[in-house]
């Protein structure tokens, strides 16, 4: 899959366009999902991200996080806005977090757990840049508990997700 074009590096911009561009597209299609509470949602624009460590690398998987942010903004207008920048904070935490637990504890941990790490990390990160850009941290933090509870499944369904991808294209 990776060697479809001659030329690596033009191979490479192309499926970094192509990946970014199904992220965004995941991103912006639970956009309109309705959800309990603001910060939830599935997270399936990180089935790419997780794609993307495995088969490529983890400045490959972060170029991801970045695009999908920059092609999401402005079809959900919301360029260079607060949500735009906690979801930007958020998906490189979880990229950091998820590189960081597959070289640590890949083999032992499976992409479930990877997942579900990088899950935390988005939340942790989000919860953080909320609360620099508030200036408190009490109102944000008791939001945690859920938030990590919720990562459980949702990590579960990037992992299961993105395992089926990568099987595929093997």
């Amino acid at each position: 899959m990776r060697r479809f074009i001659a030329n690596s590096r033009l191979n490479d911009v192309v499926m970094l366009g192509v990946l970014s561009a199904v992220a965004a597209s995941l991103q912006m299609l639970e956009a309109p999902l309705p959800r309990l509470l603001p910060w939830l949602k599935p997270g399936l624009s990180n089935v790419v991200v997780l794609f993307g460590i495995v088969r490529f690398s983890p400045m490959f998987a972060l170029g991801i996080v970045i695009v999908r942010s920059i092609l999401s903004g402005p079809a959900l207008g919301m360029l260079f806005s607060p949500p735009q920048l906690i979801g930007l904070a958020g998906g490189v935490a979880a990229a950091l977090a998820m590189t960081l637990a597959m070289r640590l504890g890949g083999s032992f941990l499976g992409l479930a757990g990877i997942s579900i790490l990088g899950a935390v990390a988005n939340n942790l990160a989000q919860l953080g840049t909320v609360s620099i850009w508030a200036g408190s941290l009490f109102p944000v933090w008791f939001q945690l508990g859920l938030m990590i509870f919720v990562s459980i499944p949702s990590g579960l369904l990037v992992a299961g997700t993105a395992h089926e991808l990568i099987r595929r294209t093997l």
